[in-house]
């Protein structure tokens, strides 16, 4: 049985609604403190999404935060179902002993980590006295790193199922890789959010691709402050978003430079979100033309381009007199030069580059433009921005290459 009360404000109306939910009925039932015939209206009939969190105490003292909860009737029932059902209603679902609580500590993961990390491999024994089944691990792997503002990172397995049986064939266990973030100092939900969110894009930026977060437990390590906020649903979740396998060997180099570039991104994220924001469009839209993940990859290029002071004022220097300001083409024959992206490759190239873009954006009647210039300027765009990016910010490792079609 789980409690609820909040406060809420309604056409500068005061609401206190409580509560309850019964878990073994599957029922939810709020209850309305009705001041006038308008709030009762409003409950009964209307949608009500309180802008503050939604909080609720069961019968063992453990407490949950509700965010951006919505209720469409003030009594509902839901049969055959359990707290997960509330997934409709609750948007966000955190288990925790206090309200408002702040971790030190998160463990969470996206599916395909294992691509990066492969899961370990044991010995087994059994004990003949009970048939206790064992695993021993015959070699601890550490896979430990440090993010931006002294955060402590580690790539760990987590175990779920039946550890100890005394049917072998009732015993199940699954592992799967997570990562473990430790902070310095306790902090909020939502700046842990923020944090995920980083390394979660860096991996995309390396996967190219969007990955979903299948997991997370938010925590504090502390024995005397132990507690516990496991995410149960979540925007963060994404489980309405279907993913794509990761490719194996996603990445090419080693765990140390796998490390350092992720430590350098979330150091350097805020100064480029902007960049990395138009060119995560690349991989979050799936159902538009290439053509317009060649304009997101212009612009995500040129702005990266802009706003780094030594690639701008190199780019000036190949523009003409004519000219206020660096163009694509000066950008990319400045990227080349400052860190030789690609040997060979001649400024006519860079030119339809910048012929394609022209023609897409404004749709020049007089200028003209084959299926191989798209073709081209795609590859080129890409690799330049990617391997820009990756000079900048010390990754090096992320699988891609480019072959250019004759026109």
């Amino acid at each position: 049985m789980i409690d609820v009360i909040t406060n809420a404000t309604y056409k500068e109306q005061n609401i206190t609604l409580f509560g309850k939910i019964n878990e073994d009925e599957q029922e939810i039932e709020l209850n309305c403190l009705m001041q006038d015939i308008m709030v009762k209206d409003f409950c009964d009939s209307m949608i009500y999404s309180p802008p503050s969190n939604l909080a609720l105490l069961d019968t063992k003292a453990h407490a949950y935060v509700i965010y951006g909860c919505k209720f469409t009737r003030s009594t509902l029932s839901i049969s055959n179902a359990s707290v997960m059902t509330l997934k409709g209603y609750f948007l966000r679902l955190v288990k925790e002993n206090e309200i408002n609580k702040k971790y030190d500590t998160v463990i969470w993961s996206f599916n395909g980590l294992e691509q990066f990390f492969p899961l370990e491999s044991f010995n087994t024994e059994f004990e003949k006295e009970g048939q206790n089944f064992k695993f021993i691990k015959p070699k601890i792997v550490k896979n430990e790193f440090e993010l931006a503002n002294g955060i402590i990172g580690e790539i760990i397995s987590n175990y779920t199922g039946l550890l100890k049986s005394t049917k072998l064939y009732n015993l199940s266990v699954e592992q799967r890789k997570v990562i473990k973030l430790s902070f310095k100092d306790k902090i909020n939900k939502e700046d842990i959010d923020k944090v995920i969110l980083k390394v979660k894009k860096y991996f995309e930026f390396i996967t190219k691709q969007e990955l979903q977060i299948s997991s997370i437990i938010y925590k504090n390590e502390n024995p005397i402050d132990q507690f516990d906020g496991t995410l149960i649903c979540d925007s963060m979740l994404q489980s309405q978003t279907i993913v794509k396998k990761i490719k194996e060997k996603p990445f090419r180099e080693t765990n140390e430079i796998l490390f350092s570039g992720m430590k350098v991104w979330t150091e350097q994220y805020d100064y480029y979100q902007e960049v990395i924001k138009i060119w995560q469009k690349t991989i979050y839209n799936s159902n538009v033309s290439k053509m317009d993940k060649f304009i997101w990859f212009c612009q995500a290029f040129e702005l990266l381009c802009t706003i780094n002071c030594e690639i701008y004022e190199k780019s000036k220097q190949f523009k003409t007199t004519n000219q206020p300001y660096p163009n694509l083409k000066n950008f990319l024959s400045a990227t080349n030069e400052l860190y030789n992206i690609w040997n060979g490759i001649s400024i006519e190239h860079f030119k339809v580059v910048k012929d394609v873009r022209d023609k897409l954006t404004h749709n020049n009647p007089n200028k003209t433009v084959t299926d191989n210039q798209k073709e081209n300027a795609y590859q080129i765009i890409e690799l330049f921005f990617i391997k820009t990016m990756e000079t900048l910010l010390g990754i090096n490792g992320i699988p891609l290459s480019a072959m250019l079609r004759a026109d």
